[in-house]
């Protein structure tokens, strides 16, 4: 409802009548409206962190971690994307200690792919000039997923997903050199 209301459109009123309960059984599981954005607004970025830690446990190069992590975080960001939207629409209603704490976990997606990109680096398989600036990046592009993906557009989720697996690839691949004959 605040994915196609607003959160301002939204009210608790509206909310119990949806799920057909009564007012007061939504207060046994949450104190106000706030409380029920912020629990939406944590959906994408806790289940973005699960299959970052899924892909970074892999026995592979950093190459083909970073691969998995693009396509599963890709993947759960247009799953979720009404989620993700509604958090990047609604962010400013989230009580202050509600957004840091978002905040807080979108920092450390950040910190585990720039991580993985220094692991990279070290193994001379990736080559950038600032490892925060392309971490940070690259959230950036998984983010804005849901504002790009259309399910009747023009790209399959799976094209949409092969594109941003490319685009990352080019921000973080060292380049071949051109062999001699």
């Amino acid at each position: 409802m605040f994915f196609v209301n607003g959160y301002e459109g939204t009210t608790l009123d509206s909310i119990a009548q949806q799920l057909q309960v009564t007012k007061p059984y939504l207060y046994s599981y949450f104190n106000n409206k706030s409380e029920i954005l912020f629990e939406i607004c944590q959906t994408g970025i806790r289940h973005a962190l699960t299959a970052l830690d899924e892909a970074l446990v892999l026995e592979a190069k950093p190459g083909l971690r970073l691969k998995a992590v693009v396509e599963k975080v890709a993947r759960i960001v247009i799953d979720k994307r009404e989620y993700v939207a509604v958090y990047q629409r609604e962010e400013k209603n989230l009580r202050p200690e509600e957004a840091r704490v978002i905040k807080t976990m979108r920092k450390e997606f950040d910190r585990r792919i720039g991580k993985l990109l220094a692991e990279g680096i070290e193994c001379r398989e990736f080559a950038m000039d600032d490892i925060s600036v392309t971490a940070t990046t690259i959230g950036g592009i998984l983010s804005w997923l849901p504002n790009w993906y259309l399910p009747a557009g023009r790209l399959s989720e799976s094209e949409v997903i092969t594109y941003t697996v490319k685009l990352v690839n080019r921000m973080v691949e060292v380049s071949k050199p051109v062999g001699r004959n």
